[in-house]
């Protein structure tokens, strides 16, 4: 299959099949520029990023940043993409990265969230503790 049927595939909706050759050849185009070839690796490879980053992360429009973000950082990052390696595996190693990092973030804001909530409780007590004293 030529990536022009891959295309004609993905337009009519179906996910398009491609041989380990028809990708690299795809990879190979979209690292010298070709964003219709890329166009064609992501819609090969959207649905099963998607899917890995929402089971990781379990927020659906956090999966939909992280995702986009992956797919951006591959097109990037393409022109590292070694001679020989498997383009889904790096691709996949990039949405875990990233999911990562976003969990990361997400317990860094929550952690922060606390810490503001116990300084409120405490700021609270010291008021009903010196609200006590000038009753008294």
């Amino acid at each position: 299959m030529d990536a022009l049927h891959s295309w004609e595939s993905t337009r009519s909706g179906s996910i398009p099949t491609l041989t380990e050759h028809e990708e690299v050849r795809l990879v190979q185009a979209s690292q010298q520029g070709d964003q219709a070839a890329f166009a064609l690796l992501l819609q090969r490879h959207q649905r099963r990023v998607f899917n890995l980053v929402l089971h990781l992360l379990h927020d659906y429009d956090e999966a939909n940043d992280v995702t986009q973000e992956a797919f951006l950082a591959a097109w990037r990052g393409l022109p590292s993409l070694r001679n020989g390696a498997r383009f889904s595996i790096w691709l996949y190693r990039i949405a875990y990265n990233g999911s990562m990092q976003q969990l990361e973030r997400c317990k860094r804001d929550q952690a922060r969230h606390l810490v503001i909530r116990a300084e409120q409780f405490l700021e609270e007590k010291r008021v009903e503790e010196a609200v006590e004293r000038d009753d008294v």
